[in-house]
């Protein structure tokens, strides 16, 4: 969703496709294709409203739409799988999780520059901690 709340934006993982749907005016929905087998996950606006982010599941990159063209500019390299994205609240860092290691990419919102590729466990070679006899966290 846009910031103002006025625009949809979803993903089609299964259909390698993106749909920009206005929520005033459903008829004007667009859908964008992507490549086969790029399984687009999801969807992150920058504040600015002038791109879209989208963690391209399959091509272990996040895809930059250019809002006012439908066009997508780039691809920004991330780690395996990448699914989960969030900014910073200054819309400066974009953080991408990725399903297939233990580790966030972190990337420069502006030019897509890794800014640090950060593990989530700090120790991932540990594949089981024990405590109290039981498994507390798998890796």
């Amino acid at each position: 969703m846009d910031k103002d709340g006025k625009t949809l934006f979803a993903a089609g993982v299964l259909g390698d496709s993106l749909c920009i749907l206005p929520l005033g005016s459903p008829d004007k929905k667009r859908l964008l294709k992507f490549e086969k087998d790029t399984f687009p996950y999801l969807c992150l606006p920058h504040p600015d409203g002038k791109r879209l982010f989208v963690s391209l599941w399959n091509r272990s990159a996040v895809g930059v739409i250019d809002l006012a063209s439908d066009k997508m500019t780039g691809t920004w390299k991330t780690d395996s799988h990448p699914t989960e994205m969030a900014l910073s609240p200054d819309g400066k860092t974009l953080f991408v999780a990725c399903a297939n290691s233990t580790r966030v990419s972190i990337l420069d919102a502006a030019d897509g520059e890794a800014v640090q590729n950060a593990p989530l466990c700090p120790a991932p070679e540990i594949a089981v901690r024990q405590h109290a006899e039981q498994p507390v966290s798998v890796r």
